[in-house]
C-alpha cells in the first residue's frame, strides 16, 4: 500500500498537479505528480488494487476538507 503525505515530511506544494494514466500494453497505472512541466517525484506504477487504495485516500482526503 502506498503512504501519502505521512511523517515528518512537510506538505506538498500548492500548485502540485497529479494525474494518473492507465498503460494497457503493462496492465498498470502510472501516476504522475508535476510542478509546472517538471516531475516532482518519480512517477509510480500502481496495479489495480493499488490505484484503488489511492483513488479512495483522496476522496477520504477531500471529503473531509469539506467539513
Amino acid at each position: 500500500m502506498i503512504k501519502l503525505n505521512q511523517g515528518i515530511f512537510q506538505a506538498d506544494p500548492p500548485n502540485l498537479v497529479r494525474t494518473i494514466e492507465y498503460d494497457p500494453i503493462t496492465n498498470m497505472y502510472i501516476r504522475y505528480e508535476r510542478v509546472g512541466n517538471l516531475l516532482y517525484r518519480p512517477p509510480q506504477y500502481l496495479t489495480f488494487s493499488d490505484y484503488l487504495a489511492v483513488i479512495l485516500k483522496e476522496h477520504e482526503r477531500n471529503n473531509f476538507k469539506k467539513l
